[in-house]
């Protein structure tokens, strides 16, 4: 069965939308909303690519 390639934009901005979510959930809960948020961004924009990656290699097989 042939895998359908998912679309690595989709990914990466879901990686970043998770990211800032759990950003400001830390952010709040530590007082500290602006240091916070970017670095729930920056998370969520490295697992967005790495999810990315993850769903080319398994299409590539």
């Amino acid at each position: 069965m042939k895998m359908i390639p998912k679309n690595t934009e989709t990914t990466l901005a879901s990686g970043i939308a998770l990211g800032a979510g759990i950003g400001t959930a830390l952010g709040v809960s530590f007082d500290n909303l602006a240091l916070g948020v970017p670095i729930g961004v920056a998370l969520g924009a490295a697992l967005g690519i790495l999810l990315g990656q993850v769903a080319t290699k398994k299409c590539k097989k």
